[in-house]
C-alpha cells in the first residue's frame, strides 16, 4: 500500500517538472520566434542598402513588432486598454507577416543560391549580388581572400 508522504513527493516532483517543461517549451518558441525576427531584420537591412537613410526606420519598426505580440499579452494580463489591445492585435497580426516574409526572403534566397551552382539566370540580375555575397562570405571565412584565386585584398576595399 501507498504511503501519503511517497505520494505527495512524487507529485511535487512532478510539478517541479511540469514546470520546467513549461519554461523550456517558453524559451524555445521565444528562440524562434527573436531568431525568424532577426532573420527578416538582416534581409531587411541588406535591401535597403541603397536607402541608409531609412534603417532606423527599420529598426524602430522591428522592434516593435518583433515585442508586440508578447509585451500586448503582458500588458493585457495588468492593464486592459486600447493601447494594450492595439499592441497585442499589432504582434499577432505580425505573425502572419512574418510567415510571408520568411517564405518570400527563404525561396529568393534558393533561387540565388541554386544560381550561384546552376547560372540561369541573366548575368544583369545575378552579378551583382552573386560578386558580393561569395566577396562578403571569403572575408567573413577567411580574413579578406579570395576563396578561388588565392589572391589576397585588404578589408576596407
Amino acid at each position: 500500500m501507498l504511503s501519503t508522504k511517497n505520494y505527495e513527493g512524487r507529485n511535487r516532483h512532478f510539478t517541479m517538472n511540469k514546470n520546467m517543461r513549461f519554461l523550456i517549451f517558453f524559451g524555445i518558441i521565444l528562440g524562434i520566434h527573436f531568431l525568424v525576427n532577426f532573420y527578416i531584420y538582416k534581409r531587411g537591412v541588406q535591401g535597403l542598402g541603397a536607402m541608409p537613410q531609412l534603417l532606423p526606420y527599420l529598426r524602430g519598426i522591428m522592434l516593435f513588432l518583433t515585442l508586440a505580440y508578447p509585451a500586448g499579452r503582458f500588458l493585457e494580463k495588468i492593464w486592459y486598454s486600447p493601447i494594450s489591445s492595439f499592441i497585442h492585435w499589432s504582434g499577432a497580426f505580425w505573425f502572419a507577416g512574418m510567415l510571408y516574409f520568411v517564405l518570400i526572403i527563404f525561396t529568393l534566397d534558393l533561387f540565388r543560391w541554386s544560381n550561384m551552382l546552376f547560372h540561369f539566370m541573366p548575368d544583369k540580375l545575378s552579378s551583382n549580388y552573386t560578386h558580393k555575397t561569395h566577396h562578403h562570405l571569403c572575408r567573413k571565412c577567411l580574413g579578406g581572400g579570395d576563396c578561388f584565386t588565392g589572391t589576397y585584398k585588404r578589408m576596407d576595399t
